[in-house]
């Protein structure tokens, strides 16, 4: 009914739904303390989205992680972000040549080169 939960994937959908909270929230809090009291939970899902194996995941759980990696791209702008940057970069990049998943991974790349300051 209205107000209910999405249905939940049992192949990564806790850890996707995780993500994409926590770029809501990063999107919404102001610069400041805010941004800087959430940079570990988003940190962490980055983490976990980006410690998913291109070649062994499957589909659903590595399309799930590059739309997390693209929804969270506006974080990794700032320059004290470069090393969670050139890590979602590189998974990004490692996940274009799956044809499951290759039209999400150019959009996420796509979102981390839009980002001002972000030269890879």
């Amino acid at each position: 009914g209205p107000g209910a939960a999405p249905p939940r994937s049992h192949n990564g959908g806790v850890a996707a739904e995780a993500a994409v909270r926590a770029a809501a929230a990063a999107a919404a809090a102001a610069e400041g303390g805010t941004q800087r009291a959430l940079a570990p939970s988003v940190g962490g899902a980055l983490a976990v989205a980006c410690g998913v194996r291109p070649d062994d995941a499957h589909g659903c759980v590595l399309r799930a992680a590059l739309r997390a990696v693209g929804a969270l791209a506006p974080w990794l702008a700032p320059a004290n972000r470069l090393p969670a940057l050139h890590a979602c970069a590189s998974f990004v990049m490692r996940s274009l040549h799956r044809q499951d998943a290759a039209a999400v991974a150019a959009a996420a790349l796509g979102a981390i080169c839009a980002q001002g300051g972000c030269a890879i």
